[in-house]
């Protein structure tokens, strides 16, 4: 599992992977057991580059992303719990934020369908107000203009957001997952107990909605 400000429900977990899964199709169509010739990767490379969200390009080849990807669904699933890097953070907004417009404009051709659910449309800022810790690998250059030469010492941003506001791709010190001894019951809650989430089926909107028809926030 990878570490989040809030423990994470299923419902967010189903549209997390799908988006994850969705942006890893999207960088490479062919089938696994299909090796593409020169000339397809030379093609796909060339519509990555022209690939309209440009935070993604910025910092990471087709293949790095794919790599990455591949890693943050590995550490999702897994049992242990994982404490992933801005640059990772970088990829999730991504994935989730082209997933969700794509979902909420139904233009992915599934009928609201997400994982074992089927909702209606995808609140992209709640999931980044209730699972981000924060968005500051979205800052450009102006975090730097205090400390133009000295990123280490920008107060309360981590050194890969620094190197994000300053264009520089990761090292891959920069892409290492860190298992952590915490566990889940540190994350903050949810005011919905874990119990009342459906395991499948239609659930309207996400974030689900009381029967008062109250957004559920934590």
């Amino acid at each position: 599992m990878i570490e989040f400000q809030t423990e994470p429900d299923p419902i967010f977990l189903a549209i997390l992977t799908e988006a994850l899964e969705w942006l890893l199709i999207e960088l490479n169509p062919y089938a696994e057991s299909y090796t593409p010739t020169p000339q397809e990767v030379v093609d796909l490379d060339e519509q990555y580059q022209k690939w309209q969200h440009e935070l993604l390009v910025r910092f990471f080849t087709r293949d790095e992303a794919r790599v990455q990807l591949a890693q943050l669904l590995r550490a999702l699933r897994d049992q242990s719990l994982y404490r992933i890097t801005d640059y990772h953070w970088l990829i999730l907004y991504v994935a989730l934020n082209v997933f969700t417009d794509l979902h909420n404009d139904d233009d992915l051709g599934r009928h609201g369908r997400v994982g074992p659910y089927t909702i209606d449309e995808i609140d992209f800022d709640y999931i980044l107000d209730v699972f981000f810790f924060d968005t500051d690998f979205l800052f450009g250059p102006e975090l730097l203009v205090e400390h133009p030469t000295k990123l280490e010492v920008v107060p309360g941003v981590t050194p890969q957001a620094r190197k994000i506001a300053a264009g520089i791709k990761p090292d891959p010190d920069d892409l290492e997952l860190t298992a952590i001894e915490s566990n889940r019951s540190e994350m903050k809650k949810l005011p919905r107990q874990p119990g009342t989430y459906p395991t499948s089926g239609y659930v309207g909107p996400y974030p689900m909605r009381e029967r008062n028809n109250e957004v559920t926030t934590p």
